[in-house]
């Protein structure tokens, strides 16, 4: 497991939704960082909607959020509805699979969860505007269910775009922004990109930092 605190002094609400500005940034790292955190003081379980590129819905990344080890069996199809064996976008593997995303299933499924535990931790595919049908997009589900949403940014050059993008989205959906966590995806950035880019990001949006994190390097599911 990671060596990492998240500072007390942040104020989660109840259930909230950890999308990222790119496929890659880390967002099952931090779901499984807020949801260790937050363990202390509520019965938490996380939550990813749609899982690409594994066969199972007990996919080792997935594992990753550990406390899917806790989690008991009866929920566990509640934690990932959908799950495709094609790493593509979600509409993509499932369209290989003959089959189509259900919006209202997936929003069945947090409410299921959300009246067993005090809360869920809800984790994207992808980016916030990543589409899940040919009409409908990850946002959609977010903004049906009025997650707050914690964007988690790749520390790289090329993200502050993205950045911008992804915040400006959630905005004009009006979902409140929990804040932004950055990651050191790759050791190779320099120091005066990956400084600027939260400075410059932090500026642009007004947004806090909640966290950042030095490494992407994941937990084994067998680490206790």
């Amino acid at each position: 497991m990671i060596d990492f605190d998240i500072p007390s002094t942040i104020q989660w609400p109840q259930h909230l939704f950890v999308t990222g500005t790119n496929t890659g940034v880390g967002k099952t790292i931090v779901t499984g960082l807020i949801a260790k955190h937050l363990q202390a003081n509520r019965r938490v379980i996380t939550q990813k909607w749609i899982q690409t590129g594994c066969s199972a819905p007990m996919a080792e990344d997935l594992a990753t959020h550990w406390v899917i080890r806790q989690r008991p069996p009866e929920v566990l199809a509640d934690c990932c509805p959908y799950h495709f064996p094609y790493p593509a976008s979600p509409h993509l593997a499932a369209e290989l699979e003959h089959t189509t995303i259900q919006p209202p299933a997936i929003h069945a499924a947090f409410h299921r969860l959300a009246h067993q535990f005090d809360t869920v931790i809800c984790e994207g595919a992808g980016g916030i505007l990543v589409p899940i049908t040919p009409t409908e997009t990850l946002l959609d589900c977010v903004t049906a269910l009025a997650l707050p949403t914690v964007v988690v940014i790749g520390n790289t050059l090329g993200c502050i775009n993205h950045s911008l993008l992804t915040v400006q989205a959630l905005r004009t959906a009006n979902i409140p922004i929990v804040g932004l966590v950055f990651n050191a995806v790759d050791p190779n950035t320099p120091d005066p990109i990956a400084t600027d880019n939260i400075a410059i990001i932090q500026a642009k949006t007004g947004l806090p930092i909640l966290f950042s994190v030095p490494d992407l390097k994941p937990a084994s599911p067998t680490e206790s």
